[in-house]
């Protein structure tokens, strides 16, 4: 059963949604009272349904790093391995790796860590690099 969890950046602040279980019967009003709590320009991402190493959801927009490479967390059409796939990804921000990508999977989750958001200033603590 998917947890569903969002958040948005709004107003220079992230809000985080409540958890929701999708089953057979899916009421949205928790979503609707989401929606209606932050502005119609905010950003808004989805929980990819994984964790890092130390427990922390990771959002579509997490920058995360393993025990070498620094990465973004993206949503959409991607390349691996010459065939192309349409999901959560994992993408290089080393600019002789730019169109680097790879799929997001639980293994992964063991090793890396998130350390920032595209979203969140240099001087926040979980901000970009």
């Amino acid at each position: 059963m998917k947890q569903l969890k969002f958040r948005a950046w709004d107003d220079g602040v992230m809000i985080y949604s409540d958890s929701f279980s999708c089953e057979q019967y899916v009421d949205y009003a928790w979503l609707c009272k989401f929606f209606e709590s932050i502005r119609p320009d905010a950003i808004i991402t989805e929980w990819t349904g994984l964790t890092d190493k130390n427990g922390i959801n990771i959002y579509v927009g997490d920058f995360i790093k393993d025990s070498q490479e620094t990465l973004v967390i993206e949503f959409g059409e991607y390349e691996f391995d010459g065939l192309y796939y349409y999901g959560i990804y994992s993408k290089m921000l080393d600019p002789n790796y730019k169109n680097f990508s790879s799929p997001l999977s639980m293994d992964d989750c063991s090793v890396i860590e998130i350390i920032g958001n595209i979203y969140q200033p240099k001087n926040d603590d979980r901000g970009t690099i």
